[in-house]
């Protein structure tokens, strides 16, 4: 069955948006921002972090594991999962799609990533889309699949990102070898001769 987002989630809402400036400390909660978000991928570099009294006034954009974050402005509409290793945590001008209902949120993700970008394309998210807002999620459509299927195409997907992630590494141990080589045929012919 089809439905929209908003109808799928516990609530869409929108990570803390003013200053920061006093805000980051050493060894405190952490707080993503859209450098954290990759497509199906939290980025654990250049997490920040913000003190827990702050951590507690900006409550409402507080984080939980299985939520699904989703970058607002600069690369639009990419999406990750907020992973287990993150029991508490909070963020800055990100959407935040709040505790998936009868969706797993993995596959939520995948959806978003791989139809996002058309929706933006289409303009049928708003007007010329430098930015995403709630909005633009919660009245997104959705395919609910039973959740049997879903875990099904998780799976798949998942085992597909790996396989690329192995010709990935492969590729560019190939482009490294091939460099090395390259660098001691031309050291070895431009050699001064003995």
């Amino acid at each position: 069955m089809w439905t929209r987002i908003a109808n799928a989630v516990e609530r869409v809402t929108v990570g803390y948006v003013g200053p920061m400036k006093t805000e980051y400390v050493e060894g405190g909660i952490p707080f993503l921002r859209s450098q954290n978000v990759r497509a199906n991928r939290f980025r654990e570099d250049g997490l920040i972090t913000i003190s827990p009294s702050f951590h507690r006034t900006i409550a409402k954009s507080a984080l939980a594991p299985g939520d699904v974050v989703v970058v607002r402005s600069g690369n639009v509409g990419t999406a990750c999962v907020i992973p287990p290793s993150l029991l508490d945590a909070n963020c800055s001008d990100l959407v935040v799609v709040k505790k998936p209902i009868g969706v797993v949120p993995t596959f939520l993700c995948f959806y978003l990533n791989s139809l996002a970008a058309a929706h933006i394309e289409a303009g049928s998210v708003g007007v010329a889309l430098t930015h995403f807002n709630t909005k633009s999620i919660a009245t997104m459509p959705l395919p609910v699949p039973r959740l049997a299927e879903q875990h099904r195409i998780v799976a798949k997907v998942e085992e597909l990102l790996a396989l690329c992630d192995r010709l990935e590494a492969q590729l560019t141990a190939a482009r490294n070898e091939s460099r090395r080589l390259l660098e001691a045929v031309l050291h070895e012919a431009l050699a001064p001769a003995v």
